[in-house]
């Protein structure tokens, strides 16, 4: 599940968690993008290509600009979008892991973590991509019990250490 010893995360990211199961996923992404508005910036990781297509699809159905971003995506199409999304032109980008690390997006307000990555590294990672430059971000986290107890201890000490709430279900783990 990846040491924690030496991973932190940034204090000026407000850590969010949700317990959901796959089928109520989709219903509080969709409310979160609502509530969130237009002015927000939001990065959503999940784990699997199909996901993000999936997701990105379902976004553009509703009218809304989405980037998609993995790794079988061609070189000049992950550019176009991310230059999509870095100008403000589609407010929404949906990656893999394959934009957690190394990208230096200005202004991203939010980071949703659709799916929770497998270590915790990779969730410091993804939550960095917020709050950056001096600025506060929020991190939202949907965690699922069916595959996600694993990387529960790690991620509650995380968490308490970049002093955030930690809900009980997580820290029961």
């Amino acid at each position: 599940m990846g040491s924690c010893e030496e991973l932190v995360a940034n204090k000026a990211v407000h850590q969010q968690f949700f317990e959901l199961d796959d089928s109520e996923k989709d219903a509080k992404l969709w409310g979160l993008i609502q509530e969130l508005g237009k002015d927000a910036k939001i990065v959503a990781f999940a784990n699997t290509k199909r996901r993000i297509d999936y997701l990105a699809k379902a976004c553009w159905e509703e009218g809304l600009g989405a980037s998609a971003i993995h790794g079988d995506k061609s070189q000049a199409d992950r550019d176009k979008a991310l230059k999509a999304f870095t100008t403000g032109e589609w407010p929404l980008m949906f990656a893999t892991d394959v934009a957690a690390r190394g990208l230096d997006i200005k202004g991203v307000t939010h980071v949703i973590n659709f799916d929770m990555p497998r270590d915790v590294e990779n969730y410091i990672h993804r939550i960095g991509r917020t709050a950056r430059a001096g600025s506060k971000g929020v991190a939202i986290t949907f965690w699922n019990k069916s595959y996600d107890i694993p990387c529960a201890p790690a991620l509650a000490k995380i968490a308490r250490e970049a002093g955030q709430e930690v809900p009980g279900w997580l820290e029961d783990w």
